[in-house]
This record gives C-alpha cells, structure tokens and sequence, in this order.
C-alpha cells in the first residue's frame, strides 16, 4: 500500500495526481462502485487534478482489516486508470 500515510494511528490518508479535474472525477466514480459495494464510506476530497482519501472504520473508531483492503482496491483502479491514459 504505497503512498498511504497512518495518522494518529487510527486513519488512512492517500492523495492521488491526474493531470486533469476530468480524470480526479474518473476515479472517484469508479471508486465509488467499491465503496458502495463494501458499505465502507470514507471521505473524499476532489480539486483540479487530485483526490485525497481519508479512510476509518466508524463504527470503532479505528482502522480494520476492511479499510486496507477497500485501500489497495483504491490503488489497483488508479495503476489501472493510468495504464489505460497512457
């Protein structure tokens, strides 16, 4: 899981680059289906050309295994969204 940052031990943080507001937008459609899928919601920001990720588990207030796994499916569509761009 390269690129994710532990704060305070208890959350996931990741920002992700795209060259364009376009492709941010690509990407959290697309990982929205994951996190609609797993009941997992974490909070996302998106700006021209980035979106960070914040990620927990709510209901204990702290990261699960459910939260590193929604995080490399995270990472998978974004290798596969830029295998594709190029």
């Amino acid at each position: 899981m390269e690129g994710w940052i532990l704060i305070d031990g208890k959350y996931l943080n990741k920002r992700y680059e795209f060259p364009d507001f376009k492709l941010a937008l690509k990407f959290v459609n697309e990982i929205a289906r994951v996190i609609e899928l797993k009941e997992h919601h974490p909070e996302l920001f998106i700006s021209y050309g980035e979106v960070e990720v914040k990620m927990w588990t709510d209901k204990i207030s702290a990261l699960s295994a459910r939260d590193f796994e929604v995080a490399g499916r995270f990472d998978e569509i974004y290798k596969d969204l830029n295998r594709t761009r190029k």
